[in-house]
């Protein structure tokens, strides 16, 4: 006869023998895995501090070097403001990429219609009895870093305020990372949702010379998420394991633009002069696009060649002046001799407006971090902006 119950016990013991061989093994991956992301944690940290030597990027929380740039903040507020600023961040839009995620903060606001709040700041959509001012570029004209009431949009309302036959409404369409084709487009966007302003001030030169291959910040995250799509299920989960990684490297890694191998200020077979004179170029054809559909619409397009601590500025006055800006941004000083020399020539034209250097006679901190604007910086931005429009009878 069949011992059913020896079979029975046999097969029980068998399937014990296995669900602890199979948890074991599973407990061991977990812990391996546990292992190898504190390994990649760790290395990551260390790249990071090895990149943080000598002055960093900006600070996390008040340092007592950013006083001359906070007058009359205390410490407690700096804090709030460095934390509202590190708050902020990014989500798609369509045609630009991304743009920043409504926020709301005690110094840092971003609205849901895609501007950041001003003082004093004017209703949407724009009254069409009013001078709309539509102002556009990178973070630089966010404000990351000052207060609402402190960025460049500001201080031009307040500006233009002050000219009692015009009845100024300013928006601040400043965004992380924008290039001069990212705000043209934006404003084709906004005119296409029937906002058409009197005047559009495009403040550019930093993100155009560190995004000098043209293509918008995100690029190389939105394409791989897009490859990701072609690839099962199965694949994905495996190749984020963190023992993958450790051993064959993290694919996203190393699907780097031209971009991240050029850090270090270098792009191979292309030499500095041919980079500048391809990203002046575009910049160019850029401006002449604008123009062109500008005019008809009533719009009166401005053109600012922002200021950068590289050129043009005392390096014995920089809080950051010894941030590593050439391995980062490589192409910035070389771009702004040249673009010194293009401004002087006229050949930009009247509508083009050249800040680059209008901080060269300062003794004093100017910047936040390595890049961004004190309160007091943006207001000499935007009063040389008014200055010079009220100069060459741009404004009505």
């Amino acid at each position: 006869m069949i011992d059913r119950r020896g079979i029975l016990r046999k097969l029980g013991e068998s399937y014990r023998t296995l669900a602890i061989i199979v948890l074991n093994t599973l407990l061991a991956l977990i812990l391996v895995n546990l292992v190898f992301s504190g390994v990649l944690d760790l290395k990551e940290y260390l790249r990071k501090r090895a990149e943080r030597k000598g002055a960093p990027y900006s600070y996390r929380t008040y340092n007592e070097a950013l006083a001359p740039v906070y007058p009359g903040m205390t410490a407690a507020q700096v804090n709030l403001l460095l934390d509202d600023t590190r708050h902020v961040t990014l989500g798609y839009q369509s045609y630009t990429q991304f743009k920043e995620r409504p926020f709301k903060g005690t110094y840092v606001n971003a609205d849901t219609r895609g501007f950041r709040p001003i003082k004093d700041q004017g209703p949407w959509p724009p009254d069409k009895k009013d001078f709309t001012v539509f102002v556009f570029g990178g973070s630089t004209v966010f404000g990351y870093g000052v207060p609402d009431y402190d960025t460049i949009a500001s201080h031009a309302q307040a500006l233009l305020a002050a000219h009692k036959e015009l009845s100024p409404r300013v928006y601040n369409f400043g965004r992380c990372s924008y290039i001069s084709v990212q705000e043209r487009i934006l404003l084709e966007k906004l005119i296409l949702g029937g906002a058409i302003p009197r005047m559009a001030i495009f403040i550019d030169g930093l993100n155009d010379l560190a995004h000098y291959d043209g293509q918008p910040a995100l690029t190389k995250e939105l394409t791989a998420f897009m490859d990701e799509g072609e690839v099962p299920t199965a694949r994905k989960v495996l190749r984020e394991l963190p023992m993958v990684k450790a051993f064959l490297g993290d694919p996203k890694k190393k699907d780097t633009t031209r971009r991240d191998r050029a850090e270090g200020g270098s792009l191979g077979a292309k030499e500095e002069d041919e980079v500048v004179s391809q990203v002046l170029a575009r910049y160019r054809s850029n401006k002449a696009l604008v123009e062109a559909f500008a005019k008809p619409l009533g719009i009166t397009p401005v053109f600012v060649w922002q200021p950068m601590p590289v050129y043009g500025y005392d390096q014995t006055y920089n809080i950051f002046g010894r941030f590593d800006y050439q391995k980062f941004t490589p192409y910035v000083k070389p771009g702004y001799e040249a673009m010194a020399k293009l401004a002087a020539s006229g050949e930009l034209g009247e509508n083009f407006i050249w800040c680059g250097d209008i901080q060269r006679e300062k003794k004093e901190p100017l910047y936040v971090d390595a890049y961004h604007y004190s309160g007091k910086m943006s207001h000499m931005i935007a009063s040389h902006i008014v200055t010079v429009l009220k100069e060459r009878k741009i404004l009505p």
